[in-house]
């Protein structure tokens, strides 16, 4: 542009020398360039005038909660003007227009699951106190659909997967009462002692609440009606106990290898530790499994909060884990402290 405003003031300054043919050539150069001139003053007044309008159309937007629009504005500004101030400025409002499009999610759903997730990304969020309302709401609602269903049912089985996917619920003391009541009453005197003894011993260890002390009594009493629930309550105290333990080293976290949600999640572990691996999950459900050395092992788990214990030739780690699709996960020997 410069070199054609160089041209024109050259051929005005030898205007007088130059034929008519000419002069209408410099005349209709001149006109382009005014033209080329206007472009760029208009694209310049653009440029000037519509990011401030962007700007303003996005802080007008989330004050009327319009967080679409808001969120559509400054990527328009993060797209085409990158680097200019207003578009910093207008970044600014994306990690509260994230938190609404999250809790509109959680609100919306009714679902467990996306609430605690809000809860988990915003634990003193704008909705917080809300949320944990729902999350409270919920959790009596589903308590209450699967007491409901496990009466229905009026199993053992039914009851037990009551207690299993709700240890803490408001009816858990009558379903153990129904649990209790199934048990057989007319059985021998024989019979009778040793099932008195075999309770003596089962509030004992419930009041000791130990891994060891439950094993011993699924050893003396290996056919007791509770056994299902003794074997799952192990498995958590043990965790707990790895939990606990000073020496208990990080466990690595999984690798999500498939992100839509859905109420069972699969887990995929490779035991590269040199040794026989044994997992434990805590959480929705309750697992153990065991993992020769140089294998893998896919677990189902319902979907939902864990805690997490792997042990392997003496060596305890733990970690927890929020579980919503598909994981893989490679164990190996650590030298980190939990």
């Amino acid at each position: 542009m410069m070199k054609k405003l160089l041209f024109l003031f050259m051929l005005t300054l030898i205007f007088g020398c130059v034929s008519e043919s000419n002069y209408q050539e410099v005349v209709e150069e001149n006109k382009a360039l005014k033209a080329e001139i206007e472009d760029v003053r208009s694209e310049l007044e653009g440029i000037k005038f519509g990011i401030p309008t962007l700007l303003r159309e996005a802080r007008n937007s989330f004050e009327l909660n319009d967080f679409l629009t808001a969120k559509q504005k400054i990527e328009e500004l993060t797209d085409f003007h990158p680097n200019a101030s207003e578009t910093a400025e207008a970044r600014k409002m994306l990690p509260a227009i994230e938190e609404e499009f999250q809790w509109t999610k959680a609100k919306t759903s009714k679902d467990l699951f996306t609430i605690e997730e809000y809860l988990t990304n915003y634990p003193k969020g704008k909705y917080y106190k809300e949320a944990y309302r729902e999350k409270k709401k919920l959790t009596v609602k589903m308590d209450e659909i699967a007491y409901e269903d496990a009466k229905s049912q009026n199993t053992v089985d039914g009851y037990n997967a009551y207690l299993e996917n709700h240890p803490e619920g408001k009816y858990r003391r009558r379903v153990r009462a129904k649990l209790a009541g199934s048990r057989k009453v007319s059985e021998s005197n024989a019979y009778v002692s040793t099932q008195s003894s075999e309770e003596n011993d089962y509030e004992s260890a419930k009041r000791k609440k130990s891994s060891r002390v439950w094993e011993k009594f699924l050893k003396n009493h290996p056919d007791h009606w509770d056994k299902s629930d003794i074997e799952k309550r192990i498995i958590s105290l043990k965790i707990d106990e790895i939990m606990n333990d000073r020496n208990t080293g990080e466990l690595p976290s999984f690798a999500q290898t498939s992100t839509a949600y859905s109420s069972t999640s699969n887990v995929t572990i490779e035991n590269d530790t040199g040794y026989r691996l044994t997992v434990r999950y805590s959480g929705p459900s309750v697992k153990e499994i065991v993992i020769s050395r140089g294998s893998s092992e896919t677990t189902s788990l319902s979907s939902g909060s864990y805690k997490i214990a792997a042990s392997a030739n003496g060596l305890h780690y733990a970690g927890r884990e929020s579980l919503s699709g598909n994981y893989s996960s490679k164990y190996y020997i650590s030298t980190s402290r939990y």
